[in-house]
């Protein structure tokens, strides 16, 4: 993996029950927002888009984006996550750690029971 490839995904932050804190309350149903900012440019403030899931309870999980074709240009997560609030940023860049062009893209969050997609677009 070059370094580049390794900052696809900007960071991965959880927001959920860990035992620590009985209080919190988990999500009642799977979601996945709209990500923020959304259009988002590479060269933005930031250079990340933002997207938030819940998920009720623990879930092997894949969080992928798409092109127009269908195509699937990056994995953002694969595998098991716990139950909570998660945050992932994505900063533009496709598997082989080129930035994507502009345009319109798919993001695709998919548990073994739920199954949801949101437009992206990316400006320069």
């Amino acid at each position: 993996i070059t370094p580049r490839v390794a900052t696809a995904i900007d960071s991965f932050r959880t927001q959920g029950a860990t035992g620590v804190a009985a209080h919190q309350e988990l999500p009642t149903a799977f979601a996945l927002e709209q990500n923020y900012p959304n259009p988002f440019s590479l060269r933005g403030e930031s250079g990340v888009t933002q997207i938030r899931f819940s998920l009720p309870q623990p879930a092997m999980v894949s969080l992928s984006i798409h092109n127009a074709l269908g195509q699937k240009i990056v994995s953002l997560l694969a595998g098991h996550a716990r139950a909570g609030v998660h945050v992932v940023n994505w900063n533009g860049y496709d598997a082989a750690a080129q930035p994507v062009m502009s345009g319109v893209y798919w993001l695709r969050l998919e548990t073994e029971s739920f199954r949801a997609t949101r437009k992206i677009v990316v400006v320069r």
